[in-house]
């Protein structure tokens, strides 16, 4: 799955179709739309999005609400993170229409945004396109230490994929259990990064300060971007996306010095706790334990979308109208092959055919899975032995202790990770087969 997949429905409105052939024209960083882009940059950033509206075309504003458009730039928030700058504007010409590109810089990455006037200075179309980073910046150094633990970088390799990824491990030379994180949906780095949340980083240095090493990669949608069904020999589903190259770290994981092979560990987040089952079936040794943080929906992926739509929509005080038509466009957007094995995925028999011990812990103020997910898990696992089903009733997707139910711009601040839920899969970690809450 490309990045540009994952980008919510709003941003990847096909509003207006370029001619075949392009004249551009190089009008310097000023031109009387300059002006004009400024202003839609504005209302888009402060969520005006009856201003904004109105500055398109009848076209685009039977294509976008109002509402939709004042939800773009919270939703590019939430996915690329914090938001720091844009660039200049830069104007080319496109049959009878002005172009007008700037480079929005967020915390995590930067995007293109891209405004199409036509004659009359209206709005024709809006587009934001993932860019590469400015400067190459790891995600972590080699031989980072700290009296407790040090991480060093190495790689997960699967056939011509190579995703680069960090090793954390505590000081010492006894062997260790070792914890392999396993990304959400989306483009994500080895941190999970989120905002300025960085979920698997924290994890990592706090089960390395209780003695436990983990294993994080940066996921082959952020690796290879645009190229990802490339490399993928053009299959996307849930095993190209997560599972196979999870079942490589797996395998690495227990190759890595001073890890104890028969206690690897494999933790999913998100998409990634949905398909954990899935992942420990496929190892060749299986893994020791596995867990699902926030685990992903039972429900059909459709279902799943158009709820978080629907609350989404709703805080915006928009209708369940509005909710569905977006939840349209973004499944429009998706690959029919990706959409057909996410339904066709049966989690409860991937659970029945591995008798790997389980956790499952999931947050009370989670608005994306939610509670309603949670008795579903447990309702098909409550036979399955060596399972252990927990909810916690303040915390978020993230796992951080949030005071009330979670909304897209929670995730904008950073918060620490609940200490119950770091000391939960601790426990699960040091004893799995005999694990009981604290």
């Amino acid at each position: 799955m490309t990045q540009r997949l994952f980008i919510t429905c709003c941003l990847l409105l096909s509003l207006f179709r370029m001619p075949a052939e392009v004249r551009a024209q190089a009008y310097g960083d000023f031109t009387p739309l300059t002006a004009e882009a400024e202003r839609a940059f504005s209302h888009l950033k402060a969520a005006r999005g009856d201003s904004l509206h109105a500055m398109m075309t009848p076209q685009m504003q039977g294509q976008i609400s109002p509402l939709q458009c004042s939800l773009l730039f919270m939703q590019l928030s939430t996915q690329m993170g914090r938001f720091v700058e844009h660039g200049v504007w830069k104007t080319t010409q496109q049959g009878g229409y002005d172009i007008l590109t700037s480079r929005l810089t967020f915390s995590r990455q930067s995007v293109g945004m891209r405004l199409v006037f036509d004659a009359g200075k209206r709005i024709a179309g809006l587009f934001f396109t993932p860019l590469a980073p400015d400067k190459a910046t790891p995600a972590s150094t080699t031989g980072d230490t700290t009296s407790v633990f040090v991480e060093s970088d190495t790689a997960v390799h699967n056939g011509n994929i190579r995703l680069p990824a960090t090793y954390c491990r505590p000081h010492g030379e006894a062997p260790t259990a070792c914890v392999v994180l396993v990304h959400g949906s989306g483009p994500n780095d080895r941190d999970e990064t989120v905002g300025p949340n960085k979920t698997f980083r924290e994890l990592a240095h706090r089960l390395a300060e209780a003695g436990i090493a983990t294993l994080r990669y940066d996921k082959r949608t952020y690796v290879y971007r645009e190229r990802t069904a490339e490399v993928s020999n053009g299959v996307m589903t849930y095993d190209t996306e997560t599972v196979d190259d999870a079942v490589a770290a797996l395998h690495l994981a227990a190759s890595m010095p001073g890890v104890d092979a028969r206690r690897v560990f494999v933790a999913g987040h998100s998409l990634g706790g949905l398909l954990v089952p899935r992942i420990a079936r496929r190892c060749e040794v299986p893994p020791a334990g596995m867990m699902s943080l926030s685990g992903g929906p039972i429900r059909s992926f459709k279902e799943t979308l158009l709820r978080q739509l629907h609350y989404i929509v709703g805080l915006q005080g928009g209708t369940s109208a509005e909710a569905e038509t977006a939840c349209a466009r973004m499944l429009s957007s998706l690959p029919e092959g990706y959409l057909a094995h996410a339904d066709a995925y049966d989690f409860e028999a991937e659970c029945a055919a591995t008798d790997t011990p389980f956790l499952l812990l999931q947050g009370g103020h989670d608005y994306q899975i939610t509670t309603d997910d949670f008795r579903l898990w447990q309702e098909r696992l409550a036979q399955r032995p060596f399972t252990t089903c927990l909810v916690l009733p303040h915390c978020d997707h993230l796992l951080r202790r949030s005071e009330s139910m979670a909304t897209p711009q929670s995730y904008t601040h950073h918060l620490p990770l609940d200490s119950e839920a770091v000391g939960l899969i601790i426990a699960f970690t040091k004893n799995p087969k005999q694990f009981q809450q604290p």
